[in-house]
């Protein structure tokens, strides 16, 4: 597949596209159950473009909405430790990526744990312990979200 200039669109142009279909469709997932009556309390951190972000919190009692929160907020500070854990560890192993991608490996905790797995296994070794926790975080979010819909 080709632009107008004859240039092969990009990995990163495929990523956005993918991303934003992911994104809308598990919005319309969401608006689905919501209205099936499904969906009793929902909580979420939208991130903007302009790089800002916004806790959404909906539906259930005020008391619903304050437990859904605070996990959220725990879960967020959790996976801020982690990250801030791995980094170091990361910045050394990675350090022969220009910047735009080591950053983007740090990007989340996928996207490390992906890293980290593509490495020697000599390198792996001690980065084993952080590896299970990022496993750990991965098995947690994916129990967050509802399935993948491509």
């Amino acid at each position: 597949m080709a632009n107008d200039d004859k240039r092969p669109i990009g990995i990163a142009d495929l990523e956005k596209v993918r991303n934003q279909r992911r994104l809308t469709n598990t919005f319309r997932h969401l608006l689905d159950e919501a209205r099936a009556g499904n969906v009793r309390c929902f909580v979420s951190r939208l991130y903007y473009k302009d790089g800002t972000s916004e806790l959404v919190v909906a539906g259930g009692t005020l008391e619903e909405q304050a437990e859904v929160r605070a996990k959220l907020e725990a879960m967020e500070a959790e996976v801020a430790a982690l990250m801030a854990e791995c980094r170091p560890i990361a910045d050394e192993i990675f350090a022969h990526l220009p910047e735009e991608e080591r950053l983007r490996v740090f990007d989340s905790p996928e996207r490390m744990r992906l890293a980290f797995n593509g490495l020697p296994d000599n390198q792996r070794t001690k980065l084993n312990p952080l590896l299970e926790r990022l496993k750990q975080y991965q098995a947690f979010q994916e129990g967050l979200l509802p399935p993948a819909l491509d």
